[in-house]
């Protein structure tokens, strides 16, 4: 994880260069030489010789640097020049050309002199260093072996991968410790003749022992026009956690207006660190904020904290000062014990409301309090926790709110296999639930039941037989009783074939199945109607639930039945690669009887069948998919429901999705959004998405957006309107974001936002 501001990733590759420039000149004094005739030299680069782009890959090799000094110190050195003269045997003076070549490295000169007894090499006019990675060029180099100290005058330097470039006037290093940059006259990851970006500085002084990277008077161009200076900066240049300021951000809304977040990071220890997060809204005030995180050998965890104080636009109960506070806890204890903690509150029903961002946060009904302990053995589990929420929609009545949970505890066991084929097993669980003004009670579930498996290639048959027995202990009933007991056997055959055969396909080979399922399920009527709903809705029916053994979310009911379930599934496979091309479901509940087990106010169901579901999923090729969803009831001859989704990514930069939901009653709406290349060169993009619903005649949420990126610099601007709260709430946000590749960001990060609304988007 990195944390910083204006971070240059780049630049930890300047002492790269010297490092390797060290290198190849140390092993000269260590390897065998070989004379030979004059090596044509190339000659020096300015500061804007081309690379073929900013996107230039390293070199062909694949090797890693510590490969690469095996095989420098196993090759051959060939050094070539026009004249050479030694002195005494310690001092070796080349001019003239100079050119030293060995494995993947080389390095010109016009002129250079080596002092073997002080350990110093001197290099005079067009220096040059080259290998896979970097080039550099210098007008003088001085290197001392002995000190491990090396200064180049007058330099330039380019980085293939990924690729940078920049000047100084003097850079003076020390490998593995510090490196000095004098005078930089520019530093950017834009490519030669198209500088859209760059950095100056009087100084820059980068520290390999901390990790951090310190700049005196510097000054930021974009397109040669100045818009940072600072007198210091100080900067990580490596992943080493640091420190510091992040990235501002800024956006601007109709709920909050213009507002700016600065956070500030503290790296706490290598497992620990907390961020400050001070925000200034102009239409409500500063908000404070913080967060912190953990991560430990057997759990990790973070805690959010915000504060804002005397909100100037809030109305509503209680006081104007507002916060949110969030705990999340995951891990171990005691060996293989899991526990898991979230606590999550908020000052008032409108916080998210006025202060989130995006229907993501606005659009939260509850907010859920927990602590689960869990442990898994190979047969048997037990799972406790304690529960609650925050409900802050206020259009949810006090009756309609969820029930505390305080505890529930739930054990779940089965037997090996005995007797041939059969597994005995065991559901338990206890709750004790709690509401304000509402009926409250104890609630203990015991289910024991016995599987037997038959499978043979091509089918199997799994009947089951069980007794549910649930008892209640209630309080505050008006006239009900305070005790209710439940016991209802259960009686399911659960069965399917397998077919499959090789066929032709577009001339491609597939393999198609054939996969029909049969389900029985027998449960008698028991009277219910006393029994209170604490956790327990209806089920939606869809190809899960075609095949389940209740209708009923939860255990408050248990839905009477007598019926078959019959399923056919089809699928079109390639056998080259198993892509699965085609798959379609076709599926219908029959019913021998009524179904008089209701929820309160509901009414007996006297259906011969439900209605029909269709499913079906067609990939003819990897970047598209098209599905769709159908439920029809032949009672009727009407759809209740349908889904259309279709997905088109012929590459990653290049998305279309469209959508269409209907369900009888309920829900009428379309959904589109798109990512898609404005130019030949792919680098402006269009975003956007519009999502609209027919039954209230207005969109509930939508965007345009348009991006511009190249290697050197991205920017991102959109424009976005949605439904907070209510049907006739509408709140705005603009949002602008600028990177400048290599050295940091400003604005707002929008990208999550853009990956909700666009599946598939990964920019």
């Amino acid at each position: 994880m990195t944390c910083s501001i204006n971070t240059d990733c780049h630049v930890k590759k300047i002492n790269n260069i010297l490092y390797f420039l060290m290198c190849t000149t140390i092993s000269l004094l260590h390897h065998q030489v070989q004379a030979e005739a004059h090596f044509p030299g190339h000659r020096p680069v300015s500061d804007d010789d081309s690379l073929p782009s900013c996107m230039a890959r390293a070199g062909s090799d694949s090797l890693t640097y510590e490969e690469r000094v095996v095989l420098r110190r196993s090759s051959l050195t060939q050094i070539g020049s026009d004249k050479a003269v030694i002195e005494r045997g310690k001092k070796f003076i080349l001019h003239g050309n100079v050119s030293i070549k060995r494995a993947d490295q080389s390095l010109q000169a016009n002129d250079i002199t080596y002092d073997k007894s002080a350990g110093i090499v001197d290099a005079e006019g067009g220096v040059v260093y080259e290998d896979g990675d970097i080039k550099v060029t210098a007008r003088q180099a001085h290197l001392d072996f002995n000190r491990d100290e090396k200064t180049f005058t007058d330099t330039a330097f380019f980085i293939r991968s990924p690729y940078s470039r920049g000047s100084a006037t003097r850079i003076s290093a020390r490998v593995g410790e510090q490196v000095s940059l004098d005078s930089v006259r520019h530093y950017t990851t834009c490519p030669p003749n198209r500088t859209i970006w760059q950095l100056e500085a009087e100084e820059l002084i980068l520290d390999d022992t901390t990790g951090r990277g310190e700049g005196t008077n510097v000054k930021v161009k974009f397109l040669d026009i100045p818009i940072l200076y600072t007198p210091y900066i100080n900067f990580p240049i490596d992943e080493r956690r640091q420190t510091g300021l992040l990235t501002p951000r800024f956006s601007h809304s109709d709920s909050r207006g213009s507002e700016i977040l600065v956070p500030i990071y503290w790296n706490i220890a290598p497992q620990r660190d907390a961020t400050l997060q001070p925000r200034y809204m102009s239409g409500r005030g500063l908000q404070l904020g913080a967060e912190y995180r953990y991560l430990n050998q057997n759990n990790h965890g973070r805690i959010n904290l915000e504060y804002l104080d005397s909100d100037d636009k809030y109305i509503g109960p209680g006081d104007s000062n507002r916060w949110a506070f969030y705990y999340r806890h995951n891990g171990f204890i005691a060996g293989s014990w899991a526990l898991d903690t979230e606590i999550n509150r908020v000052s008032d029903s409108r916080y998210f409301e006025d202060l989130g961002s995006g229907p993501t946060l606005t659009g939260r009904r509850h907010l859920e309090n927990r602590a689960a302990l869990r442990h898994d053995a190979d047969n048997w589990s037990i799972h406790a926790m304690l529960q609650d929420y925050q409900t802050i929609d206020t259009g949810i009545s006090v009756t309609d709110r969820p029930y505390e949970r305080m505890p529930h505890i739930q054990l779940n066991a089965r037997t090996d296999q005995f007797a041939g084929n059969f597994v005995a097993a065991i559901h338990a669980e206890y709750t004790d639930f709690d509401k304000d003004n509402a009926i409250t009670g104890q609630r203990t579930d015991i289910y024991p039941s016995i599987t037997y498996s038959y499978t043979k290639p091509g089918y199997y048959i799994r009947p089951r037989f069980g007794v549910r027995h649930t008892t209640y202990s209630l309080d505050n009933q008006d006239n009900g009783p305070s005790g209710l007991r439940r016991s209802i056997p259960i009686l399911s055959i659960d069965s399917g074939l397998f077919y499959e055969r090789a066929i032709e396909l577009s001339g491609k080979s597939m393999l198609q199945t054939l996969e029909p399922r049969f389900y029985y399920l027998s449960i008698p009527e028991r009277r219910q109607a006393l029994i209170p709903i604490f956790d327990t809705g209806l089920f939606d029916l869809n190809s899960s639930t075609l095949f389940s053994e209740s209708r009923f979310s939860g255990i408050d009911r248990i839905g009477d039945t007598q019926q078959v379930s019959a399923g056919i599934s089809s699928r079109f496979m390639e056998q080259s690669g198993g892509a699965e091309r085609l798959t379609m479901t076709l599926g219908q509940i029959y019913y021998f009887d009524d179904r008089n087990v209701t929820l309160p106010e509901g009414f007996p169901d006297k259906d011969d069948s439900s209605p029909i579901i269709g499913e079906i999923r067609y990939r003819p090729y990897d970047r598209f998919l098209a599905s769709a969803l159908l439920h029809w009831d032949p009672e009727t001859s009407k759809t209740e429901r349908t889904v259309y989704r279709m997905k088109y990514q012929p590459a990653d930069n290049r998305i279309i999705n469209l959508a269409y939901r209907h369900r009888m009653d309920h829900l009428r709406q379309a959904d589109f959004s798109f990512l898609w290349p404005l130019d030949r060169a792919d680098r402006w993009r269009g975003v956007g998405r519009w999502n609209y619903s027919f039954k209230h005649n207005q969109t509930l949420d939508t965007f345009i957006g348009v991006e511009y990126e190249d290697c050197c610099w991205k920017a991102r601007l959109a424009a976005r309107r949605w439904v907070n709260g209510t049907e006739d709430n509408f709140d705005t946000d603009v949002f602008f974001e600028m990177e400048l590749k290599g050295l940091g960001s400003i604005g707002d990060d929008i990208s999550n936002f853009l990956r909700t609304g666009i599946p598939g988007y990964n920019h």
